[in-house]
């Protein structure tokens, strides 16, 4: 897949489908857009991982991560408009562990 098909692909598909029903295909397309695993690369899921389970870093909150990468990242898809402009949604997602 290249840029152009990723960008024609998902500007078309993005206002049809729910964020939980297009959020893992839509990583793995940009994975394999820029040459990288996916997290069906590790296999026993605690590393690299859809929806895994995280604490908030210095809380004892916990909740689920989209998309998981030990000591790179977590993230959470959110449809366009979602809270995602809420400070208490971008304080938790940098600190998940």
């Amino acid at each position: 897949m290249n840029p152009a098909e990723f960008a024609a692909k998902w500007r078309e598909l993005a206002p049809k489908v729910t964020e939980r029903a297009a959020y893992q295909e839509h990583f793995r397309d940009l994975c394999a857009l820029v040459g990288q695993p996916t997290p069906s690369s590790d296999t026993t899921g605690q590393d690299y991982a859809f929806e895994k389970h995280v604490q908030k870093v210095g809380t004892d909150d916990s909740g689920f991560a989209d998309v998981f990468k030990r000591g790179h990242f977590a993230m959470e898809y959110k449809r366009k408009g979602a809270r995602t402009a809420s400070r208490c949604w971008w304080r938790g997602c940098g600190t998940a562990r």
